[in-house]
């Protein structure tokens, strides 16, 4: 799904480790420009990087609160004893200076 709107959060990275190879995750919290009637959508994204790519999502992330994005987001499902789990994850996002 392509998205465009503004980054309304940005969460801290947290730090993790699997099977020996590092990896961390950023959560974004993305909000559309309000539809006609005034209603905007949130979303909570991932952003997931492992190894040598973690510095894109630490170090070197360049966005900010209040930033116009324009991103493509996926999603995945999974089952867990009957019951179903999305997560959002971002593939690219940039930053717009108009729409």
């Amino acid at each position: 799904m392509n998205f465009t709107g503004k980054i309304k959060t940005i969460l801290p990275v947290v730090h993790g480790d699997y099977n020996g190879t590092a990896n961390a995750k950023r959560v974004v919290v993305l909000e559309s420009d309000p539809n006609e009637k005034g209603y905007t959508e949130t979303y909570a994204v991932e952003l997931y990087k492992t190894g040598d790519f973690i510095k894109h999502i630490d170090t070197d992330f360049d966005l900010s609160e209040g930033d116009q994005v324009k991103t493509f987001i996926g999603g995945k499902a999974n089952e867990y004893n009957g019951k179903y789990y999305n997560s959002l994850r971002v593939f690219k996002i940039e930053k717009v200076d108009s729409f």
